[in-house]
């Protein structure tokens, strides 16, 4: 059974405004391998969060995305630039899914 994962990856920048894409994977390191050769900044995985299924997984990424979208800055596809504390924007994220899942 595959292990679906949600995965923070930071690009390295001089400025404090570093791009961060939001994504789910199986294979974390792989993803980051191919995402590393169409960009010519380093790239680094920077938060994990394991899944208990592909469904969850999607559902916790779509979450953020939009989490991300209304209170950061989108740059573009999955890619945004997240100020502060990820832990809070995750427990945000886990706040939405799991209160609309007792809600159904």
């Amino acid at each position: 059974m595959k292990e679906y994962k949600v995965y923070f990856i930071e690009q390295e920048s001089r400025s404090k405004d570093k791009p961060v894409k939001i994504g789910v994977s199986c294979d974390v390191e792989s993803r980051l391998s191919k995402l590393q050769t169409g960009n010519p900044y380093k790239l680094s995985v920077k938060a994990i969060f394991p899944c208990k299924d592909q469904e969850e997984a999607f559902m916790i990424e779509r979450t953020l995305h939009w989490l991300t979208k209304k209170k950061y800055r989108h740059i573009r596809g999955e890619w945004f630039f997240i100020y502060g504390s990820w832990a809070k924007l995750i427990k945000e994220a886990m706040v939405c899914c799991y209160s609309k899942e007792k809600s159904k």
